[in-house]
């Protein structure tokens, strides 16, 4: 028999190791090894996982998949634990040996993603990943802002931006992708105040988002408050973006954290700000309120899809994430979930609508079926003589706040009810899940809205689809 000898050098032992003649080799043993391949980030929060398991037992694996958790060394379990948040388990087919998952990530969190598989009721793991999407320096050079915009400016990327009170912008900000904004102060403190003449341009781009957070969210930018670990970013530490003037304001790949600190919204559109683009943003951890705001409050003046953009965004963790006109039609492109934790919702997950104008002929289209619409008001669209078009797309769900609500047609007003769309109380939690986030405190009851009235006919309306009215 010949035998080759390698020595293997460290810093402080030496190793040897023997390698015999094909001849001398032992049979191999059944088995099977789980490799987890590095993640391949494909955008600044996706990322490719991917996994293979090869060996001589591939028929006997029972399931394969991925572990993401937030700890190192997470155990798994065949499925998700109830309320677990911090670990989640991902199961593919038992004919899978090649597998891949495209997974969003929270952005500013440490993940640790490793692929594994079980055989005969033992469980194989493969290398263990650190995923951390969107990590930003540890620190960033501080910039204090003072004053306000009056002429046109520019934020850099590399920087962080301290703003303490109100920051009246009455002329163009320009604010780079990568930038970071951190913010302080209640009540009408800590915010935009963006006034006749002020326009913010915020354009991130998918790898290079900008963020506006609390100054005591070291996540971003490191510490930039300088009191170490004292203090960490809660709901309401700084107050919104408040678009109380000027036009074409546009927000792409942005961030709101931890704002809301006054009425529980963290973007609110005045009346004569109505122009705007918000695109691929991101709206969480805004305050709950005590009132009906919304983190993204648009109100009565946001009415024309086409003038106020709202696309691609997401909410969650908020109390009401999105308030408008009862004539806007919400982009269906907009999500109410954590995209990293889909159970992570909001407090009240539905679009709040308030009828406060009739455009005369207008069309509105009801397309998002992930949560509920619900009409805060009449939705009579202006008596017998209403005009325009109402589409109900099919699975949409509309609910009414109180009783007496409704909401009608007439020979001028056409409503559409597209299959499986529902008219019902806000109070019935089994149509578009618990909207008044009371949980079963409270359960639906014929007579908790109004009912659907046809000015043609002179009576109300009945049908299979709508629900707990009083007529």
């Amino acid at each position: 028999m010949k035998k080759l000898v390698f020595y293997f050098l460290t810093a402080s032992t030496l190793f040897s190791a023997c390698v015999a003649d094909d001849d001398d080799l032992p049979t191999p043993q059944k088995g099977i090894v789980v490799t987890t391949n590095k993640p391949e980030p494909l955008d600044d929060i996706t990322y490719r996982l991917s996994g293979t398991i090869t060996g001589t037992d591939l028929n006997s694996v029972s399931t394969r998949g991925f572990i993401v958790s937030t700890y190192p060394n997470a155990p798994e379990l065949p499925s998700p634990i109830a309320g677990d948040t911090t670990r989640t388990v991902y199961i593919f087919a038992k004919s899978n040996y090649n597998f891949s998952l495209n997974q969003t990530f929270h952005l500013g969190v440490k993940y640790y993603v490793r692929a594994y598989a079980n055989l005969k009721g033992e469980t194989h793991y493969g290398e263990e990943y650190i995923v951390a999407p969107g990590a930003a320096p540890a620190n960033c050079n501080v910039v204090n802002v003072t004053g306000g915009i009056s002429a046109p400016t520019t934020w850099t990327a590399g920087n962080v931006y301290l703003v303490k009170g109100s920051l009246p912008i009455t002329s163009t900000l320009t604010i780079e992708p990568g930038v970071v904004v951190k913010l302080q102060g209640n009540d009408v403190n800590g915010s935009f105040d963006i006034r006749n003449g002020g326009r913010v341009i915020a354009n991130g781009t998918p790898a290079n988002r900008i963020v506006f957070t609390s100054i005591y969210d070291d996540s971003f930018c490191g510490d930039s408050n300088g009191d170490g670990a004292a203090t960490s970013p809660n709901k309401g530490d700084w107050n919104d973006i408040e678009m109380d003037g000027g036009n074409n304001n546009s927000f792409t790949y942005c961030d709101f954290f931890y704002g809301g600190s006054y009425n529980g919204y963290v973007v609110y559109v005045g009346i004569s700000s109505t122009s705007f683009t918000f695109d691929h943003c991101r709206f969480a951890h805004t305050k709950n309120s005590a009132s009906d705001y919304a983190a993204f409050h648009g109100g009565g003046y946001m009415i024309d899809a086409g003038e106020s953009q709202l696309t691609n965004c997401v909410f969650y963790d908020n109390d009401r994430p999105l308030y408008c006109n009862s004539y806007y039609t919400v982009d269906a492109s907009n999500s109410f979930h954590n995209p990293s934790d889909p159970s992570q919702t909001n407090k009240h997950n539905g679009i709040f609508m308030w009828h406060a104008s009739n455009p005369a002929g207008a069309t509105v289209s009801y397309n998002v079926t992930e949560v509920p619409y619900v009409m805060t008001s009449q939705f009579t669209g202006g008596g017998s003589a209403a005009t325009g078009t109402i589409n109900f797309a099919p699975g949409a769900i509309m609910k009414f706040l109180s009783p007496g609500l409704g909401i009608a047609r007439a020979a001028g007003r056409t409503v559409n009810m597209g299959a499986g769309a529902i008219l019902t109380s806000y109070k019935d939690d089994a149509h578009g899940g618990d909207t008044n986030g009371d949980g079963t405190a409270s359960t639906p009851a014929t007579g908790d809205w109004d009912g659907f009235w046809d000015y043609v006919s002179s009576k109300y309306i009945s049908g299979p689809y709508i629900l707990y009215a009083a007529h």
